[in-house]
Formats: C-alpha cells, structure tokens, sequence
C-alpha cells in the first residue's frame, strides 16, 4: 500500500533529524549523566520506533524505544506530569514502556515484554491514567 514509503521516508527523515541534534555543536542532546538535554531528543526516538514497527521492523523499533528510555533516565526513571524544564525530567513515557513490549511480544521475547507492562502499568496507575493501565494488562 501506500503506507509503506510513507514509513520509510518519516524513519529517513527521523534519522537525519537525530544525526543532526547528535552533531549540534552549540546544544548537546545528552547531559553528562546519559539523560536527555531536550525532549525532542528522545521524542525523535520515539516516532523512529513507531515507523519501524509499522514496517514490521521490530528490532529496530525495540532499539529506538530503548534509546529513548535510557535519555529519560531508564526504566526506574517514573514517569511525572509536568514540563521539561531547565535540569528537569519527566522520566519513562509508560506509553513508551508499552509500545517496546509490543515489539519486544513480536519478537517472542515475552518476558522482556511482560516486565515492560507491569512498569508501564504501574507507572499508568500511579498517574491516574486510567485508559493507558487497562491496556497494559491487556
């Protein structure tokens, strides 16, 4: 269909995007502890590990997911409402959690996946997003 070089020409597009953040000389996108410096850094992550898995590409997705939570800090990294301020950090997107569970299922790497789940539903509960915990004990 035609979904396909939709795909494939937003993860082109999301590589370049990252290498670009990765070689600003002005602002680097990681701090010294690993995290991110900006939310667009892992964002950029994020939309590459959607497009991979809607190419089926799971690896690379789970790859994209991973580098994502890790600038956030890493799976112990909970989650907060809030803004990205100076020095600040929201933590792991329990949505994130779940899309690399996913993957991670598609992969047969279920208790890889299952861990996932149970953080993003914890983290969903203790946000009070109701809709996001009911899908990550689906």
């Amino acid at each position: 269909g035609t979904m396909k070089p939709m795909l494939e020409a937003a993860v082109d597009d999301l590589t370049e995007a990252i290498a670009g953040m990765r070689a600003d000389t002005r602002l680097k996108p990681v701090r010294p502890d690993g995290t991110a410096e900006y939310q667009e850094f892992p964002d950029a992550f994020v939309r590459r590990g959607l497009g991979n898995e809607g190419l089926g590409r799971w690896q690379a997705a789970v790859e994209d997911y991973t580098s994502a939570i890790d600038l956030w800090g890493g799976v112990g990294n909970d989650y907060r409402r809030g803004e990205f301020s100076e020095g600040g950090r929201l933590g792991v997107n329990p949505f994130v959690l779940n899309f690399r569970g996913n993957a991670l299922s598609r992969l047969s790497r279920f208790d890889e996946a299952a861990t996932d789940y149970y953080v993003a539903s914890a983290q969903f509960g203790a946000i009070g997003e109701e809709e996001g915990f009911r899908t990550s004990l689906a």
